[in-house]
């Protein structure tokens, strides 16, 4: 059931089914404003990437984007409620994929799609094998692309490193771990996530407030981790 070309996938191909159907997608494209009027959503004003502003109007609207950024745009909602929502908390997140000639444990090889690790010596909280996701992750089956993965706070010392740097940091815990070693290394890849994990802390206690608000606005639909500010299994 796993996208052959990994989870992207899938919204591809739902971006495709939407131009199909008529409808049209706008990449690269910040909301910057929503106009609340009367308990809807009237038109939001739209950023591109050459810094020209327009204004879209449509009868719903679907969000998924963090709800501290919803109310920054929204900047007529009610002050207590978007005090309140602004100073909601996130962990972010940043992973490195690793392309590896082999991963050297001296045992059979691994068939798991993911580890947790325990170890205290290390930062990395899991390990990710996409080429036992699916095969075609990797150019050449005979490779393994690992992806390790690090909680961590914007601003952090984790966050602040440059890719080198962190590329050697990352090689050095997969070398502690008994993962590899350094002429198993073909390449590495970093990505960072800023607010991955809506946090129940801090300003939460109060989000029914929000939550209650948003539901009061007639034709905003809110989704997703960020949308609804909820990840319950994390």
């Amino acid at each position: 059931m796993y996208p052959k070309f990994g989870p992207g996938q899938l919204w591809e191909c739902v971006a495709d089914e939407i131009i199909k159907m008529g409808g049209k997608i706008y990449k690269n494209a910040e909301i910057v404003h929503l106009d609340l009027k009367n308990n809807k959503i009237d038109c939001v004003q739209v950023k591109s990437g050459k810094n020209e502003t327009r204004k879209i109007n449509a009868d719903f609207f679907i969000s998924t984007m963090p709800i501290k950024d919803l109310f920054i745009a929204m900047s007529n909602a009610p002050k207590n409620i978007a005090n309140i929502a602004t100073k909601l908390e996130y962990r972010d997140f940043i992973t490195m994929g690793v392309l590896l000639k082999r991963i050297d444990l001296g045992q059979s090889e691994i068939k798991d799609n993911w580890i947790y690790i325990q170890e205290p010596f290390v930062r990395v909280a899991r390990l990710q094998f996409f080429h036992n996701w699916s095969e075609y992750m990797v150019a050449d089956m005979a490779h393994c692309f690992v992806g390790m993965e690090y909680m961590c706070f914007e601003g952090d010392e984790l966050w602040k490193m440059s890719d080198e740097e962190f590329a050697r940091f990352g090689i050095d815990e997969l070398k502690k771990l008994g993962f590899a070693q350094d002429n198993d290394i073909i390449d590495t890849h970093i990505a960072r996530i800023k607010k991955a994990y809506p946090s129940y802390s801090g300003a939460y206690s109060e989000f029914g407030v929000v939550r209650e608000f948003l539901d009061s606005v007639e034709n905003l639909f809110v989704c997703g981790r960020n949308g609804m500010h909820r990840y319950n299994n994390m």
